[in-house]
């Protein structure tokens, strides 16, 4: 695989943010070499700047996942029976 398709297939795989930063020219992974990255070089770029992310979305997961769920009201079989009458009425329409 030729070197720009290998690392253009590389960079897609990660989040604006992190390839943003990992390709700056002052303060990125080009200021750090003296030759163009190889492939390897960059990936372990781009992991080091995308773990602050993971670790930020790993924590807003475990406090969604500790969030009650949703759970809907129980229906009475009179207001089961009007939904169907207007969905009917509604297909009829139709």
């Amino acid at each position: 695989m030729e070197y720009t398709t290998a690392m253009t297939a590389l960079i897609a795989e990660y989040p604006v943010e992190v390839i943003e930063k990992v390709t700056d020219p002052v303060h990125g992974i080009a200021a750090k070499l003296s030759f163009l990255p190889k492939i390897a070089q960059m990936k372990e770029a781009l992991e080091a700047e995308l773990e602050p992310y993971r670790k930020a979305w790993l924590a807003e997961y475990e406090k969604r996942k500790a969030l009650p769920r949703y759970t809907p009201p129980k229906r009475t079989p009179e207001e089961i029976e009007e939904v169907r009458r207007i969905a009917s009425s509604w297909s009829k329409q139709a």
